[in-house]
């Protein structure tokens, strides 16, 4: 299997070349297919410009990662949208994102709202599979480590 990863940070292929270790997967980065022209990102957010990449990529994809910036999109129900257009049936969305015990989210993410940094929330367990099931079946959520979390579904027609 062949799959898109969205970025070219030869430690984050490796983070989830480790993470997927003894499947078929092949990762492709932006680089690996020499991506000449790629949509500048015009988004005024994280969010907005995920979402301008996923119109411009809008082919057939058996995976969509996600990695480390679920957290700055203020309406995240429209990224999961795009992954949900580009996916295959049965391709597998990851979403690997920070994590924080209730209190410590809580009091967060309501830092978050004054923030300059573009953070936008920390979602719990709950929140995820919540968000998740609205498009996608089979919704899995672990945590790993100390402040991280990955969730994964799979798209179903």
């Amino acid at each position: 299997m062949r799959v898109l990863l969205g970025t070219t940070n030869p430690s984050k292929v490796k983070r989830f070349s480790d993470l997927l270790k003894g499947y078929d997967i092949e990762f492709i980065t932006l680089r690996d297919i020499e991506v000449i022209e790629e949509p500048k990102e015009m988004g005024n957010t994280p969010e907005e410009n995920a979402i301008m990449k996923a119109e411009f990529y809008g082919q057939y994809f058996d995976v969509v990662i996600c990695n480390d910036s679920f957290h700055h999109y203020p309406s995240p129900e429209k990224v999961l949208d795009e992954a949900y257009r580009v996916l295959k049936n049965s391709g597998l969305i990851i979403i690997g994102d920070c994590w924080q015990p209730p209190l410590a989210r809580q009091i967060m993410n309501i830092y978050m709202k004054y923030s300059k940094e573009g953070d936008v929330k920390i979602y719990s367990k709950k929140e995820m599979i919540s968000l998740l099931s609205r498009r996608f079946h089979n919704v899995t959520w672990e945590h790993i480590g100390t402040t991280s979390c990955i969730s994964y579904a799979i798209k179903q027609v």
